[in-house]
Parts: C-alpha cells; sequence; structure tokens
C-alpha cells in the first residue's frame, strides 16, 4: 500500500529549493511529488519543469501514466508518495 502525505508547505519549500522530492524525516526516504489526473484520478507523476534562474520551481507539468493526460499542477494540487 503506498502512503499519501499532503504537505503544502513542504512541497512549497522544496520547489523553492528546486528539488522534486521532500525527504521523509523519519526514515529519510525522498517522496516524489504527484498529483491527481483531471481526466481518470490516477496519480500522475513529474512530465516538465520550469526552472528560475535561480533554481527555484516555478511551474510543474504532470503527465497521467494511464491517459496520457499532461496537466499543470499547482502546489496545493500536489502530494507526496
Amino acid at each position: 500500500m503506498v502512503t499519501i502525505h499532503r504537505d503544502t508547505e513542504a512541497i512549497r519549500q522544496a520547489l523553492a529549493a528546486g528539488h522534486l522530492t521532500v525527504p521523509d524525516t523519519g526514515t529519510g526516504y525522498h517522496r516524489s511529488m504527484y498529483a491527481d489526473c483531471p481526466a481518470d484520478g490516477q496519480p500522475a507523476g513529474v512530465w516538465r519543469i520550469v526552472r528560475e534562474h535561480g533554481g527555484e520551481i516555478t511551474e510543474v507539468t504532470m503527465r497521467c501514466s494511464r491517459c496520457g493526460t499532461e496537466f499543470a499542477a499547482r502546489p496545493e494540487a500536489l502530494y507526496l508518495r
């Protein structure tokens, strides 16, 4: 079973630092960012990013592996797995 963590503040901090993962403080495991696909509700992984000159990630495009839908995800829609 996959555990989902919704921590918008940790996700915002990671994106500001230019990271696509957030380390779990208990285990050290780096959790990846996902968002639910608007077409079929399945978890979609990061497909493409836009970075600012300082390295901050300002835009995240997700792609659903099931249906192929690409969509931009706001930090509030992202979660960690």
